[in-house]
């Protein structure tokens, strides 16, 4: 059922502090965030629609005070009425503090970047044949118009269907969305290879060409139980390498985009990661993403099993304790996850290039580091299906190496 709004939500103290939170901590944490406000989650994201509708308040008045201005400069032409002589004391310009992100991780106030994006480089310095920034845009264009179909739609069993087993789902909408992902993009940029979840075919390879990778709905089981976290993955890949990524959740409206060298952004506008990286202490001092999985037997079910197992252990058994284990089912969110700060780190087997090519240049963007799930292979390829991220901050290598040798085993998947 659609909504219409005649007017955004008053700028209550509520409001206020729900999007403080959920601008420094992103979209995996509103159900946290209305938990830690005690907001109606229905209430949460009207908030989130609100601001999509009618953009940010402050920002409106901002663009109003300069648009007044403006039209009072050109009021005044070429020969302003002279002004009053200025006082031989004058007062000093009111300073207007920037705006600080707090975390209980970190102990001072951090201020918040915001860039404008036509302000950036228009190509990336690794290809300077491709306008990776155009390309950039028109990604975003499309991922946001594939967002509303998928907030219209409503998933039914009838609709869906599973693709190896009753955990590896795929519904119309995932196919619907492809169909538009894919059209736009072969229209726009002919050249250009696509490698979609939707249409791959058993022996077909990633290549050197510019190739779009893209999955339409990652995390579609959560999307059929309509849980919150999903998102189209884009990606362009170059020489096998992610270039640039697209990720959106079209029920939260939050976008993360990244191209090679040219940085990291949440919304376009906050830079990641969301604030200064902290040292990585050690794995008992980490939040951890996994996942299941579709494949619920064999080697790798073990691997996986055992090692979660370990993760969690006390130390004094040979365990990582770590702080948590999260499984949000999105691989994409995930990564994403780990380039804002939120999560330290994700380790992953079985999933796929259109899985991992976005959020693979947004994590690297915003100073993580990809490696292999299994040990000692520092340098996986975006096709390897076997991904561990690691958020940005010193430590990194230690925590990889630490990781490693909590692994039950070895991953056959992908060898």
């Amino acid at each position: 059922m659609s909504h219409i709004y005649m007017k955004p939500h008053p700028d209550t103290p509520t409001r206020a502090r729900f999007f403080e939170a959920y601008d420094r901590r992103g979209e995996q944490s509103v159900i946290s965030i209305c938990r830690q406000f005690n907001i109606a989650r229905q209430t949460a994201y009207s908030y989130l629609r609100d601001r999509r509708e009618f953009g940010d308040e402050a920002a409106r008045r901002s663009k109003l005070r300069k648009h007044k201005q403006a039209v009072r400069g050109a009021r005044q032409g070429p020969n302003p009425k002279p002004t009053k002589q200025a006082s031989s004391n004058p007062k000093p310009p009111k300073q207007t503090p920037p705006l600080l992100l707090l975390s209980p991780s970190h102990p001072l106030p951090i201020p918040r970047t915001s860039i404008n994006s036509s302000q950036l480089p228009t190509m990336a310095g690794t290809n300077p044949d491709l306008p990776l920034r155009e390309i950039h845009d028109f990604m975003i264009s499309i991922a946001k118009k594939s967002g509303e179909r998928i907030i219209s739609a409503t998933p039914t069993t009838a609709a869906s269907g599973s693709k190896k087993n009753s955990v590896d789902l795929v519904t119309q909408t995932d196919r619907d969305v492809e169909t538009l992902i894919s059209t736009s993009l072969k229209t726009q940029y002919p050249t250009f290879a696509f490698m979609g979840e939707e249409t791959y075919k058993p022996g077909d390879v990633l290549t050197a060409a510019p190739t779009f990778i893209c999955d339409p709905i990652d995390g579609t089981t959560n999307f059929v139980h309509r849980y919150p976290y999903v998102c189209i993955s884009l990606g362009l890949a170059v020489d096998r390498e992610p270039v640039v990524g697209v990720v959106y959740n079209p029920f939260t409206q939050t976008l993360y985009s990244a191209i090679k060298g040219q940085g990291a952004y949440l919304n376009q506008t906050t830079k990641l990661p969301l604030q200064e990286p902290t040292k990585l202490e050690g794995l008992s001092s980490c939040l951890v993403a996994v996942e299941w999985g579709s494949d619920r037997g064999g080697n790798d079910f073990k691997v996986k099993s055992e090692t979660f197992k370990r993760l969690a252990a006390e130390r004094e058994a040979g365990g990582g304790m770590v702080h948590g284990i999260r499984s949000f089912g999105s691989a994409a969110l995930n990564l994403c996850g780990v380039a804002s700060g939120g999560l330290d780190v994700y380790w992953e087997a079985g999933c796929w290039a259109w899985d991992v090519c976005a959020g693979w240049v947004i994590l690297k963007e915003a100073g993580g580091i990809m490696v292999d799930a299994n040990p000692e292979n520092w340098e996986p390829k975006v096709e390897g299906q076997r991904y561990m991220a690691v958020r940005g901050g010193e430590g990194q290598r230690e925590i990889v190496e630490e990781f490693w040798g909590l692994v039950a085993g070895k991953f056959e998947v992908g060898m």
